[in-house]
């Protein structure tokens, strides 16, 4: 079976174009709940007209329902789900794992597909989503070919792959830079696309587009990721306008079906849309400079009246048969060949009588009954049963032929519609309740062994501490109660043995970053990163329930999302006991490309910077020793002394994050925490009193 083609559709006109010029399925979405939520979008009714348009063309329809959402749209997102379900909607493409629970128990014919903002890129995330009962998921474009015939070679779960458009310079659902800057979360669908502004380093001082990759063109890997057997080839682009939607899924249609790329449709791609060039340097296991656009074009869309080809309609085949007996009414059958629908049977007034003349032949049936231009179908099978000497007119055949396909058409369409259900919200709240929690306590994130030897002499509850960090000094480190193995972001193969090594090294607390590691680690106290994106009641209960996935795990706490205010983070039943950073300089971008290589040069073992066009000054670090880059705010995050705002809100653990901070920071600041006193640093308070978009 070929590869599914998958295109975006931001309105209308552009799915009509997708479908017509071959994609097999389409992504869209509705006003609310969409990571694009900047596309036009589908409303109720245009949403259920395009499901019906699609389904009519034998293709399938995803929704992106890829948001984080409060508890307080519960509710609003329940009764969308049910209006989804009942339309027919094939799948639905989530992020919020509190989302997919809800539809898994409370939809269960709908598929669920992981988002790409779910950091999926190993094979454990894969395995733990397929456990899950999620029929797909969207790896992360930073993955290799090698990568990705690894996870399809060791899992069962659909594969969908990114094969074209814009790529993110940070991992999808790892990037908070819209959100401090300007309060428009990428996580809510509100991306403002900061990284695409000009920023400059410490030596080169010329502002450029350091952040700003290169559209991703993977034409030379399609014939290669459908002889592995990966389910979809995604199209990025639901901002994109009706050109580059028609250009670039005929150029992939044409690609898959005739299994070769030729020089017209490499320069049609390069055409209809350019971000200074393209790339497909992560599919080859390749990053580096070569991939960036750091002068981008003023108007990279240049089609210039490319000539297109004339697109074609997909249609349902059906067979008919027809019987045209002397004194009845005539009769026809029609089943539908693509579908496994039921036969349609349908009879005209008309009776049929003897000819005085011109009697009707089978080629004059044949010829009436085959006219399907501008419908959904195509009759290329005719049976006939015809008495000799009949007379019959053409108006009554044709009318025969319409009222057959209109019925064909109906019972079509219902097939993939549902029957509407209802969730109460109300009740669905109900099933959960909360852990008390007394005990406030503070703990310590640290990055280096300076750091650590500060934070030990003071009482923190717990102390997190790179796996790379320990790994370096086992026996140092070996049986410190408080002591909790920090994890990356990212859990490369290579990464997930030395974790495992220190599991069976006899460390029992780790850090959970990915929910990779819920497939990883066995019998450990677990603690929740601000990278799982924790947003609601609901996702907290999805932890909460991990525990019981047969590996002897336990959450004992969980960092909720930084982009959450006081007033949202009290709503949130406290299933498990909730963490939030009270202090530190917040992650903004995890990449895979180094962003100091762009500016200056890498500084490997210690803190580069680069500026914005106010002249803010961004730390850049490591990822825990990894050659992968984390983006600081220029500010870090104080809420040390709105303990008791923080108190009332839930929070019974506080984190205290360093990262770039020398000894005598750190000691400033556990000082003030246990000692009290005055500090005077530069400051924000983050998200919560102001919030996100």
């Amino acid at each position: 079976m070929s590869v599914e083609l998958l295109a975006p559709a931001g309105n209308m006109e552009c799915l009509k174009s997708a479908v017509l010029n071959g994609a097999d399925a389409v992504y869209l979405a509705g006003n609310n709940f969409g990571a694009r939520s900047y596309a036009d979008n589908f409303n109720n009714e245009e949403m259920e007209e395009a499901v019906d348009f699609c389904h009519l063309r034998g293709k399938a329809v995803y929704v992106t329902v890829n948001t984080l959402v409060t508890d307080r749209e519960i509710e609003e997102l329940l009764g969308y789900l049910g209006f989804l379900y009942e339309i027919g909607v094939d799948g639905v493409i989530v992020q919020d794992l509190g989302v997919a629970d809800i539809v898994l128990k409370h939809f269960p014919e709908m598929s669920v597909h992981g988002s790409t903002q779910m950091t999926i890129h190993n094979l454990e995330g894969a395995l733990y989503l397929q456990r899950l009962g999620f029929k797909r998921v969207v790896l992360s474009r930073e993955l290799s070919f090698d990568e990705i015939k690894y996870i399809k070679e060791n899992s069962e779960i659909e594969l969908e792959i990114f094969i074209h458009g814009a790529l993110c310079m940070s991992y999808s659902g790892q990037c908070l830079m819209s959100s401090f800057f300007g309060g428009r979360s990428g996580n809510r669908g509100k991306c403002a696309q900061p990284c695409r502004l000009l920023y400059s380093g410490e030596i080169e001082v010329e502002k450029k587009n350091l952040l700003s990759l290169k559209d991703l063109c993977g034409v030379d890997y399609v014939q290669a990721l459908n002889d592995i057997g990966v389910a979809s080839l995604k199209i990025e682009g639901r901002m994109k306008g009706t050109d580059y939607v028609s250009a670039v899924t005929g150029v992939y249609r044409r690609i898959i079906d005739e299994k070769s790329v030729s020089k017209k449709d490499r320069v049609l791609l390069d055409t209809v849309f350019n971000r200074g060039g393209q790339t497909n340097g992560y599919l080859e296991g390749k990053k580096g400079i070569e991939m960036f656009c750091f002068h981008k074009p003023e108007n990279p869309y240049v089609l210039n009246n490319y000539e297109m080809e004339e697109p074609t309609e997909t249609k349902h085949k059906f067979s008919a048969f027809l019987s045209l007996k002397n004194g009845k009414r005539a009769l026809i059958r029609l089943k539908n060949l693509s579908e496994n629908v039921e036969e349609i049977e349908f009879m005209s007034d008309f009776v049929c009588c003897e000819a005085e003349k011109n009697p009707l032949t089978k080629e004059d049936v044949i010829a009436q009954i085959s006219k399907t231009g501008g419908t959904f179908a195509e009759i290329t099978d005719i049976e006939i049963e015809l008495d000799d000497n009949i007379f019959l007119p053409k108006k009554v055949l044709n009318e025969l032929r319409r009222e057959a396909l209109n019925h064909a058409e109906k019972r079509l369409l219902d097939s993939k519609k549902r029957e509407r259900k209802t969730v109460d919200s109300s009740e669905i709240f109900k099933e959960i309740s909360a852990v008390k929690d007394d005990n406030f306590e503070y703990y310590v994130k640290v990055n280096n062994k300076k750091q650590f030897d500060i934070v030990k002499n003071y009482n923190f509850g717990k102390i997190f501490v790179p796996y790379s960090l320990i790994l370096s000094d086992v026996d140092n480190f070996s049986g410190k109660e408080n002591l909790v193995v920090a994890t990356p972001g990212i859990i490369t193969r290579e990464i997930k043995d030395k974790i495992v090594s220190l599991m069976e090294k006899g460390f029992r607390k780790f850090e959970i970053s990915n929910i990779s590691l819920l497939e990883i680690l066995k019998n450990c106290e677990l603690y929740g990163n601000f990278r799982l994106n924790i947003f609601n009641s609901f996702a907290l209960l999805h932890l909460k329930l991990a525990e019981s996935c047969g590996k002897g795990n336990k959450f004992i706490s969980c960092e909720l999302s930084p982009e959450l205010t006081l007033p949202q983070i009290r709503d949130i039943v406290k299933l498990i006991p909730v963490i939030s950073t009270v202090y530190g300089y917040t992650p903004l971008m995890l990449t895979e490309n180094c962003i100091l290589k762009n500016a200056d040069k890498c500084k490997c073992d210690g803190v580069g910077y680069i500026f914005d066009r106010k002249g803010e000054k961004l730390p850049v670090i490591k990822d825990m020793g990894e050659c992968r880059s984390i983006l600081l705010n220029a500010k870090p995050i104080f809420m040390l002394d709105k303990a008791d705002e923080i108190r009332r809100a839930g929070i019974s653990k506080s984190m205290v994050f360093f990262t770039i901070e020398a000894e005598k920071e750190c000691q400033m600041i556990c000082d003030f925490i246990f000692s009290g006193g005055k500090i005077n640093i530069d400051y924000t308070r983050g998200h919560f009193y102001k919030g996100v978009l």
